[in-house]
């Protein structure tokens, strides 16, 4: 008898951006249609965006019934980027994993973009493993990278091929042209007299994958451009489509693509303009040496990009152990914290509480932070600390010593962990911050706050932080000009602004103090400058670490003054009754 196939349930999107008029989302070619090729497995879909718009609300309900009647081997999440009801809740993800031990694996791409990044290392407590295909090096940027693999992912080998067509198109640019550094490389190109055809992409022009395809097959040579502003080593999909359709692929020099290929083997790369205009007229007229590179190209792409490849690990991650729910309940009950739903963050606290997890003891301790009951925190941290050594712990209770008087024992807790290591997270400097201040070591905790804003410069509180140990230490001056500075930078989050203005509000008032509120009130109410696009991620990057109270305040401050009603909705929609 034959073994049964694996069987995947793919949850995600069926349009593009979740928008019916854009087309068919990658998720088609990327992932359904090399699986089906590769008969490896069975599939089945849950399509958030497609549910949304037939049935009007969110499917997950449906996912956890397809869950329960179909028992798959495991959920292959791609994870939108818009907000509102295009995912599923953090709770559904925490049901499947813990109630009905179904492996979770999430893919993503676009992690050179710092907000994505960030929601990728969030979901990682709610998966079992996460997926990165846009490159090999942000996942050096992940505080926890353990469960992350950085795999290519495949394309749909019915659509990306090289059916022998004839390539009468010299220089080709397929995609989307309307970013700055492709419009300049472009023109740079043009004025060099090399002519490129340009078609695309997806959301300009409605290119089916098909189409998208088919320009490649007929290219000789294809151009990739990628932005030079991420600060990371990065590739994106036309690295396996066009040298899955046979094309020459000419691709930036710094990209991530020599992680996978092999420069001037099966690609070739570009320093800059004049060296793509050099390498564009020896290609053109070399025939041979364009065909030797683009066969090797194809043939190496067709193999290691195909759904055997790909889908044959992810079965195999998802064969591994589970990862623990531990984290997943305590990012719960923290994001339950941050907008005061104290007995939420208690709910999801309470398996690991009875079992004296030194995480959720942690997490305890910070509700009675919050609350104001700081003998019960100091118990609370003590056996958190008991548990596991964490210096963030260890200066929480130093805090809440302090707080009760307990000066002298503070101080000791505190040596236990000094000095803090240099390459340690925001969390920390600001605790350090907290307890010097309590100690009225202002100098000290003016260079632990600025610590922790250097390495997390959109924390409101911090900023805040800044400003009021520098009054407290009579420097004026130097004040104005860090809240200048932030007017500048910050203008798009009224919550610091608005905290400064109340720092300073309990200052004897003077002719420069009320310049500066007038300043920064005025900013506040001032449209900036940012695009609507870095608006959602910069709210996306809020709502995943934990600041929904803040995201949705700013997302509504932003949204209304750009009269993009569509994307206000959206972000209204991310509130408490979306994941209720």
């Amino acid at each position: 008898m034959a073994a049964t196939k694996p069987h995947i349930l793919f949850v995600g999107q069926r349009w593009c951006d979740g928008k019916p008029e854009r087309g068919i989302a990658n998720c088609a070619h990327n992932f359904w249609g090399p699986l089906e090729a590769s008969r490896i497995a069975t599939q089945d879909h849950v399509l958030f965006d497609d549910h949304l718009l037939s049935k009007g609300g969110s499917a997950d309900g449906l996912l956890i019934e397809k869950c329960i009647t179909e028992r798959p081997d495991l959920i292959f999440l791609s994870w939108m980027h818009q907000p509102g009801r295009l995912n599923p809740k953090l709770e559904t993800l925490l049901t499947i994993r813990e109630d009905l031990r179904i492996p979770v694996i999430a893919w993503w791409g676009d992690t050179s973009m710092p907000p994505i990044l960030k929601m990728a290392e969030t979901l990682s407590h709610f998966v079992d493993w996460s997926i990165i295909s846009d490159s090999t090096k942000t996942i050096a940027r992940i505080k926890d990278p353990e469960r992350f693999r950085a795999w290519i992912h495949p394309k749909d080998p019915h659509i990306f091929n090289d059916p022998s067509l004839e390539r009468d198109i010299d220089v080709s640019f397929v995609g989307s042209a309307e970013m700055p550094y492709r419009k300049a490389l472009l023109k740079e190109l043009a004025n060099a007299g090399i002519t490129v055809s340009k078609f695309g992409g997806q959301r300009e022009q409605g290119l089916s994958p098909e189409d998208f395809a088919r320009y490649l097959q007929r290219s000789q040579i294809v151009i990739n451009m990628l932005d030079p502003n991420t600060g990371v080593d990065c590739i994106n999909g036309r690295l396996i489509e066009a040298t899955m359709c046979g094309a020459l692929l000419l691709e930036p020099e710094w990209s991530d693509a020599k992680a996978w290929l092999e420069p001037y083997v099966h690609y070739v790369p570009y320093s800059d303009t004049s060296d793509l205009v050099a390498k564009i007229q020896h290609y053109l007229n070399n025939e041979a040496e364009r065909s030797h590179i683009s066969r090797a190209g194809r043939e190496v792409a067709q193999s290691r990009f195909s759904g055997p490849e790909f889908f044959g690990g992810v079965i195999e991650l998802a064969q591994q152990a589970p990862l623990d729910v531990t984290k997943a309940r305590v990012g719960l009950a923290r994001r339950s914290l941050s907008i005061d739903r104290v007995d939420d963050a208690l709910r999801w606290l309470a398996p690991l509480l009875a079992a004296n997890d030194p995480f959720a003891m942690d997490m305890l301790g910070q509700i009675h932070l919050k609350q104001g009951s700081y003998s019960k925190a100091c118990k609370a941290f003590e056996q958190a600390r008991a548990g596991a050594t964490s210096a963030a712990t260890v200066l929480r209770l130093t805090f809440s010593l302090s707080q009760v008087g307990a000066l002298e024992e503070a101080r000791s807790v505190l040596q236990t962990i000094l000095p803090i290591p240099p390459n340690s997270d925001h969390e920390l400097y600001f605790w350090l911050g907290e307890v010097l201040a309590n100690f009225e070591m202002y100098e000290e905790s003016l260079l632990a706050y600025s610590e922790a804003f250097t390495r997390k410069q959109n924390n409101s509180y911090y900023c805040s932080k800044l400003v009021e140990v520098m009054l407290r230490t009579g420097q004026l001056q130097e004040a104005l000009t860090f809240m200048d500075e932030m007017v500048k930078n910050l203008a798009h989050q009224p919550e610091v602004l608005e905290r400064i203005c109340n720092v300073l509000s309990l200052l004897p008032q003077s002719e420069s103090i009320e310049s500066g509120i007038q300043s920064l009130r005025e900013a506040v109410a001032r449209p900036d400058t940012r695009s609507v696009e870095e608006a959602r991620l910069h709210f996306l990057g809020m709502w995943t670490d934990g600041e929904l109270g803040l995201a949705v305040s700013y997302a509504n401050h932003y949204l209304e003054r750009q009269k993009d009603r569509q994307l206000l909705e959206e972000a209204q929609a991310l509130n408490w009754g979306s994941y209720n």
